[in-house]
């Protein structure tokens, strides 16, 4: 429908539960530990809190749409729906005289602590078969959020028929302009369909992502016995097949991924992945971490490729961060 629309479709039903969209803009505050169970489980939680600054999202529509030959006019869509829009943060951005200096203001007094709140865990594992083979896994944003503040939702349900647009314009001598042809079929298409408006908060919940893993490292370095700075393990590179799983409202989305990773130096590593997803067999992605004592900084990124043209790019993801790193004296 939305790549070819109707004219080539009559007759073809369309299903209005494949309208599915959902954007949001959200802080998180998260704060994580991890226990070393035994020398081969480590285990680990996060807790965090979610903060809403907005959200528009429309994902249990129910309903048709189809065109056939009309009567009155060439075609008559006929549509058969249930459909709503939930939204929060919105509406105040919305009033008269904002301007995008008031909303770039108002959307930073909602990074901590807005009213539409919410909690989640992320919980992990790694499990050291043999001194090579490692297997790990984690599920992510076990949560929801809350939205109770500046909520506006808008339905429509029922069953409307629409003739299409007269192609023939009013004579001259009618009086009526080409505007007011124009405002003439906007009434009417508003009219068709009546729009129920009301503030009632919900709960979303959010997307569930899975990881697991098998990993093989090797190229033990050779140190001198006096060489104090040797990492535990000794292995300078390592490869692996990692899954991954995220919950989307009509289907879970999964992607598998080969790495390769490799320690350049003493606190620095890259690794280098090759992914295929739904979106592409093709996505080349790079990671370079780097230690500075008790701080871990890291930058990752995937569909390097596809940056050249970001707005052909179907799915690209650019993430900078840093980690503040305590070690227990285990003597």
């Amino acid at each position: 429908m939305a790549y070819e629309g109707n004219q080539t479709n009559i007759n073809r039903v369309f299903n209005a539960s494949h309208l599915n969209a959902r954007a949001e803009l959200i802080s998180v505050l998260h704060v994580g530990v991890n226990k070393k169970v035994n020398k081969e489980l480590t285990i680990g939680f996060r807790g965090k809190l979610y903060s809403s600054l907005l959200d528009i999202n429309s994902t249990n529509n129910k309903g048709s749409f189809v065109t056939v030959d009309g009567t009155n006019n060439f075609y008559n869509h006929m549509f058969n729906l249930d459909l709503e829009v939930r939204t929060s943060g919105i509406a105040s951005l919305n009033n008269d005289g904002a301007t995008s200096e008031s909303t770039i203001k108002d959307l930073r007094k909602r990074i901590f602590f807005w009213p539409n709140l919410g909690l989640g865990v992320d919980v992990g594992f790694t499990y050291q078969l043999t001194d090579q083979w490692m297997v790990d896994g984690s599920l992510q944003d076990i949560g929801f959020i809350s939205h109770s503040k500046d909520v506006k939702n808008y339905k429509v349900s029922g069953n409307y028929v629409f003739e299409g647009v007269n192609p023939l314009f009013p004579e001259t001598g009618a009086g009526q302009t080409a505007e007011d042809y124009w405002n003439a079929i906007e009434d009417e298409f508003n009219d068709l369909f009546k729009v129920d408006t009301t503030n009632t908060k919900y709960t979303t919940w959010r997307p569930v992502k899975l990881n697991a893993s098998l990993n093989y490292a090797f190229g033990k370095k050779k140190y001198k016995d006096c060489d104090c700075l040797r990492g535990k393990s000794g292995y300078q590179n390592a490869i692996g097949l990692q899954l991954y799983g995220i919950k989307r409202p009509k289907q879970s989305q999964m992607a598998l991924t080969t790495y390769y990773f490799r320690k350049v130096l003493n606190g620095l590593q890259t690794k280098v992945t090759y992914t295929i997803d739904s979106f592409s067999y093709y996505n080349v992605g790079l990671g370079l971490s780097a230690n500075f004592g008790m701080v871990n900084f890291y930058i990752m990124a995937d569909n390097i490729f596809e940056y050249k043209n970001i707005y052909d790019a179907q799915s690209v993801s650019l993430q900078l961060g840093f980690n503040v790193l305590f070690k227990k004296d285990e003597n």
